[in-house]
C-alpha cells in the first residue's frame, strides 16, 4: 500500500515538472538511454546532458517532498 503511494506520489512530482527536465529523466531513467545517446536526441552535449539530469532530479526531489507533506 505504501508503495502505491510512493509511486503515485512519484507520478504527480514527475508531471509538474519542466518538460525539459521530464524528457531528460525519461530518456536516462526510464528508457534507461545512455547519457550520449540522449545528447544526440537532444541535439546537445554530453556535458549538458549530465548538468540537465543532475538539475532535474535535484527539482523532482524537491517536487516531490513539496507533494508528499
Amino acid at each position: 500500500m505504501q508503495r502505491e503511494q510512493e509511486v503515485a506520489t512519484l507520478h504527480k512530482a514527475l508531471g509538474r515538472l519542466s518538460a525539459e527536465n521530464r524528457e531528460v529523466l525519461i530518456l536516462s531513467r526510464f528508457q534507461e538511454l545512455k547519457y550520449e545517446e540522449i545528447a544526440r536526441v537532444m541535439n546537445t552535449t554530453e556535458g549538458a546532458v549530465k548538468v540537465r539530469v543532475h538539475r532535474a532530479l535535484n527539482e523532482l526531489k524537491t517536487i516531490y517532498l513539496r507533494i508528499e507533506n
